[in-house]
């Protein structure tokens, strides 16, 4: 009962909605999103079944000027590599890009996962939050590393700037992306479905409308922890799933054509985008162990809590510092100082 009228179009209408308008005039003036509001814009997305999504998007687009990029070529191909993936994310809500992460860069960042201490998700009550990855012995089913360690990282601070994935996703959003995130983790057997580690199907909402670039850095099979995405779901989804919690595998497969359930298996260096507002999951692994990286744009910051990094001084020719003086408002939360 109570989660009928929590949902209901007149709680949406009366309260979330000018809840979530108050807020996002508040972010407008101050850049921080009220928790109580992006709580609240959680909950009006379901309501209104992405409706205030598209009204917020449309406003971003008005506001702004598309930004446009000379030359996109990088990570995902050139500019046609870059239009064949954004066709396919609108259609399917993910695609895999025929190319892959160069494998020294894959070992660049191999060599920092397995020295660089981890936060352990879900920590364990009375044991050190944050441990080295230990593949012989996990103590949890997944260890995420911190943001601001990962851009000491020369090829993190390479893909940040990335003008393909940057131009894919302004075309896609209609609007000038910003970085908002910057992640990566382990992943091992642990236990049943980790709700923590993002095992159990469910959307994302963390912004207005986002688009994500995933890397694996371990090769991935269907026992090694693939990503699993339902096609099409970004787009539609039956009411049962416009609900902020997670689903189970059994009520996906009442919801869903098994034939639109997807796993994404690749080699070491596999790069995939994904609208993560479709439904999706982590699969808990059965062997071996899995290394993500990940990076997010979106249409706004408005939404959850984001970071901002003083990145000291930066060499001219420091991969960041060109990317910041090449695409200063997609990386509006780095600020070096002055040399």
């Amino acid at each position: 009962m109570k989660d009928a009228v929590l949902y209901s179009p007149v709680v949406g209408r009366l309260v979330l909605g000018p809840l979530v308008r108050l807020g996002y005039w508040a972010f407008l003036r101050t850049g921080r999103t009220p928790p109580v509001c992006y709580a609240g814009f959680r909950k009006l997305h379901c309501v209104t079944r992405g409706e205030i999504n598209r009204e917020l998007s449309g406003a971003i687009a008005r506001a702004s000027a598309p930004i446009e990029i000379e030359d996109p070529t990088g990570l995902l191909g050139d500019r046609k590599d870059c239009a064949a993936l954004r066709e396919t994310v609108d259609r399917d809500g993910y695609a895999v890009s025929p190319h892959r992460l160069d494998p020294a860069m894959c070992a660049e960042l191999m060599a920092f996962a397995t020295a660089t201490p981890a936060n352990r998700v879900p920590s364990v009550a009375g044991d050190p939050s944050r441990a080295r990855f230990d593949p012989a012995a996990p103590t949890a089913p997944r260890y995420q590393f911190d943001e601001a360690a990962l851009l000491t990282v020369p090829a993190v601070r390479r893909l940040v700037g990335d003008p393909s994935f940057i131009d894919l996703a302004g075309k896609y959003f209609g609007s000038p992306p910003i970085n908002d995130l910057v992640t990566m983790w382990w992943s091992a057997p642990f236990g049943p479905p980790s709700s923590e580690a993002a095992q159990l199907f469910h959307f994302d909402m963390d912004r207005i409308r986002f688009l994500k670039l995933f890397i694996y850095l371990t090769d991935v099979g269907t026992d090694n922890g693939p990503h699993v995405y339902v096609r099409g779901s970004h787009r539609t989804k039956p009411p049962a799933f416009f609900r902020d919690r997670r689903f189970s595998d059994r009520e996906v497969a009442s919801g869903f054509p098994a034939s639109d359930v997807h796993e994404l298996h690749g080699p070491a260096g596999t790069v995939f985008v994904a609208d993560t507002s479709g439904m999706h999951k982590g699969k808990p692994l059965i062997r071996g162990q899995r290394l993500v990286l990940q990076l997010e744009l979106a249409s706004s910051l408005f939404g959850q809590a984001y970071e901002r990094h003083r990145t000291g001084r930066l060499p001219p020719e420091d991969p960041l510092a060109l990317a910041m003086r090449r695409f200063p408002s997609v990386l509006q939360r780095f600020h070096a100082e002055a040399r």
